[in-house]
């Protein structure tokens, strides 16, 4: 059946944002949406097909029980961040169609695992927001050998036979999707770099993987829900990072005791490693940053002597162990050398991102540059 509710990682609702355009997001817990009718005024930047061979195997979990029961196709357009390597971020629904089947809810429990071409016109640390069509075939009632083994598993491990008076050969498994994991242990720069495979050939890899989340925060029984391209050991070698991840235990202890099984979907890009490259993060993901006020102590004194009320510092960062900023230092402001990244500086050495980034990689040992705008006077 549909997952009976989607747990959010609560560590980060109260955390503010910091206001840079390092491609920020905040966290919030979800317990439902409503559906949203279809606009037909919608532009389709990209298209997603999810049909009958992939239900069970990849996407069996997320498909809504009522449109499965009655066979009903599904489609919904996703409003999307995607940053600059094709990663969805902070998606909403746009239209939804038809409404009150779910599949608006499921579309969304995509954004982990949807990838798109961006355009060429996204910088590297930034974003576009596209329109996403997630199409929902029906499956056909009938099942190969593959098929029906999977469906006598799902069916055996919940104690139940499949029905042959339903017509639909898959019991769904009912399971809890978690949002928006915050990590506290997850694979650095260095464990992915090892971690390539050596029939990788010098391409970039993409796994998506499905796991269980224990309440120790570990994660358990995970298989790969998509793996681009196949063929070239990239699940085996995202399966070999899984005991470097773990959530945040306190988000896990806000979980009901009667909601099992709990899962999340990690995306892992594996990028061939480029010779004297600097790891970058180009797309984190903000836990904590500084409030206004923070900010206006900080203001440089010269820049405001200088009558100039606004600019911008950039901060050059390591990403600590812990998400922290650490070694920061100061680079081109705008305008420049009036103290404004000096500022930045400070600042930067305050936030905290979480330990995996939005384009599916670490943070760990990474190089971040943070831009932070600072104002004299609150803007208007």
């Amino acid at each position: 059946m549909f997952p009976v509710m989607v747990l959010a990682a609560l560590l980060a609702a109260q955390a503010n944002p910091p206001p840079t355009s390092t491609g920020s997001a905040s966290t919030v817990v979800v317990t439902g949406r409503k559906s949203v009718a279809p606009d037909g005024k919608v532009k389709v930047d990209a298209t997603v097909h999810i049909d009958d061979e992939d239900i069970g195997e990849q996407y069996g979990p997320i498909w809504p029980t009522k449109a499965y029961d009655y066979g009903e196709d599904g489609h919904v357009v996703l409003a999307c961040k995607i940053n600059a390597r094709g990663f969805a971020q902070s998606c909403d629904v746009a239209s939804e169609t038809p409404m009150n089947m779910g599949f608006g809810e499921a579309a969304l429990q995509l954004q982990p695992s949807l990838r798109v071409p961006p355009p060429a016109s996204v910088p590297p640390s930034g974003s576009v927001v596209m329109n996403i069509a997630i199409r929902f075939d029906a499956p056909v009632n009938s099942l190969d050998g593959a098929g029906a083994s999977f469906a006598a598993a799902v069916g055996a491990s919940q104690g139940r036979g499949i029905s042959p008076h339903t017509g639909n050969p898959i019991i769904m498994q009912s399971v809890t999707m978690m949002e928006h994991p915050i990590w506290i242990e997850a694979p650095s720069f260095e464990d992915v770099r090892r971690a390539y495979p050596a029939r990788g050939q010098g391409i970039e890899g993409f796994v998506a993987l499905r796991c269980n989340v224990l309440r120790t925060g570990r994660l358990a029984r995970c298989e790969a829900s998509k793996e681009q391209p196949e063929k070239h050991g990239f699940n085996q070698a995202a399966l070999s990072l899984v005991p470097r991840f773990r959530i945040a235990p306190e988000v896990m202890a806000k979980a009901p005791d009667n909601i099992n099984p709990i899962q999340v979907v990690v995306p892992i890009r594996f990028a061939p490693a480029e010779q004297g490259a600097e790891p970058t993060v180009l797309s984190p993901f903000w836990l904590s940053g500084f409030d206004q006020a923070a900010g206006l102590k900080v203001y440089p004194a010269e820049a405001a002597a200088k009558g100039i009320t606004t600019g911008r510092g950039m901060a050059r960062c390591v990403v600590g162990a812990d998400g922290g900023l650490t070694g920061c230092s100061p680079e081109k402001g705008d305008p420049d050398g009036v103290g404004f990244s000096e500022a930045a500086v400070v600042l930067a050495g305050t936030m905290k991102m979480n330990l995996w980034s939005a384009d599916a990689g670490p943070v760990t040992g990474g190089v971040v540059h943070v831009p932070i705008r600072l104002n004299l006077a609150p803007t208007r």
